[in-house]
C-alpha cells in the first residue's frame, strides 16, 4: 500500500520519522516534494479564506498526493508533542478540514499524536498495530522510526568567539522547516554575518510554566534566555492569520522589550515577496549596533540578491 505523507505542518515536528515506520512495516511512503509556488496557489483554492498560510501549504500538499494516486492519506492528530502543553488548535482537525477540501481524496489515516496521554514510542506502537499483529515486527519498526526521527539542526553557541551578531529565529517548526514559507530566512540571516540560532534547536532546560500552549512556552523561555546570553537580537518569523502567534508576538514583544532586546516580527503569506523580507532583515541586522556593523564592514555581504 502507498501511504502520502504531506511534508507541511505535522511532519516537521518529526521529519524522517513516520515515513520510516510505514517503510519497516512493508509499505511505501509517497512524501509530498518541497512547497513550491504551485504548491500554496493550489492550497489558497482549496484552503477555506480564513485559513493561515500553513494551512494552505498543507492543503497544496495533500492535493499533490492525491493526485499521485497514493491508497492512502496520514493525517495524524497531533494534540501534544511535549507534556503539559498542547499544539495549535487546527492540528487537531487537519483530516477532517482535507476531507472536506479534497471530496475525492483517498482514505485518510488519522491517529491521535498527543504526550499528554503516552509517550511517542507507545503512539508508534499504536500507529503499527493498525497494519501489523506480530510483536516482533511492531517493535522493528518502531526502533527504526525512533532511530530515522532527525535531530533539530545544529546551531552555533551563542558565545562562539568570531560569531559576529548573533541572532535568535523563533517560529513554529512548520515555518522553519519550509524555506518557500520562511523565503530562505536563515541563509539571508547568515549572509550578513549573523549567526543563527533557530528555537527549534534550542533545548529548553527548565521546566514547563504551565502556558497551554507548546510554541507560547518555547517562544517566552528562548527569548529569556536570549536575553540572559548576551544574544544581539529576535526575529520572529509567523504566517498570517495564526491565532496563536497573534497572542505569542504581543507577549514576545513585551518581554524583549523589558529585556531591552531588539525584536522584528515577521508575518508572511502567501503574497509575500522576498525581496520584501530581504529588506527588512538587512534593516533589522544593521540597526543592531556595533555587531551589526561589524557584520556589514566585515565584507560578509556583496550582493543579497545572490544570496537568497
Amino acid at each position: 500500500m502507498t501511504i502520502g505523507i504531506p511534508r507541511a505542518l505535522f511532519y516537521h515536528y518529526h521529519p524522517g520519522m513516520w515515513e520510516a515506520l510505514f517503510d519497516a512495516l512493508g509499505h511505501e511512503p509517497v512524501l509530498s516534494g518541497v512547497t513550491t509556488d504551485a504548491t500554496v496557489e493550489a492550497g489558497g483554492r482549496l484552503a477555506e479564506s480564513e485559513a493561515c498560510l500553513s494551512c494552505k501549504v498543507f492543503a497544496g500538499h495533500c492535493a499533490q498526493l492525491a493526485g499521485k494516486g497514493v491508497d492512502a492519506l496520514f493525517i495524524p492528530r497531533y494534540f501534544s508533542v511535549i507534556r503539559n502543553a498542547i499544539c495549535c488548535p487546527k492540528l487537531y482537525a487537519l483530516a477532517e478540514t482535507t476531507a472536506a477540501e479534497l471530496p475525492c481524496a483517498p482514505r485518510i489515516i488519522r491517529p491521535r499524536v498527543d504526550a499528554n496521554r503516552e509517550p511517542l514510542t507507545v503512539t508508534l506502537c499504536r500507529v503499527a498495530a493498525m497494519f501489523t499483529k506480530n510483536p516482533s515486527r511492531i517493535w522493528r519498526a518502531v526502533a527504526r522510526a525512533r532511530a530515522a526521527l532527525a535531530p533539530p539542526g545544529c546551531a552555533p553557541h551563542p558565545r562562539a568567539p568570531g560569531a559576529g551578531v548573533r541572532v535568535l529565529l523563533l517560529g513554529h517548526a512548520y515555518n522553519l522547516g519550509d524555506q518557500r514559507v520562511n523565503h530562505h530566512i536563515t541563509r539571508m540571516l547568515e549572509a550578513l554575518g549573523c549567526a543563527v540560532v533557530p528555537s527549534v534547536s534550542v533545548v529548553m532546560r527548565a521546566a514547563h510554566r504551565g502556558r497551554r500552549w507548546h510554541f507560547l512556552d518555547e517562544a517566552l523561555w528562548c527569548a529569556g534566555e536570549a536575553a540572559v546570553e548576551g544574544w544581539h537580537g529576535v526575529v520572529h518569523l509567523s504566517a498570517f492569520n495564526c491565532g496563536c502567534d497573534a497572542v505569542v508576538k504581543s507577549m514576545l514583544e513585551r518581554q524583549c522589550r523589558a529585556r531591552g532586546l531588539p525584536y522584528l516580527p515577521l508575518v508572511v503569506d502567501e503574497h509575500t515577496e522576498s525581496g520584501a523580507v530581504q529588506t527588512r532583515v538587512e534593516a533589522f541586522v544593521d540597526s543592531l549596533g556595533d555587531g551589526g556593523e561589524a557584520a556589514w564592514n566585515g565584507g560578509a555581504v556583496t550582493n543579497m540578491a545572490e544570496a537568497v
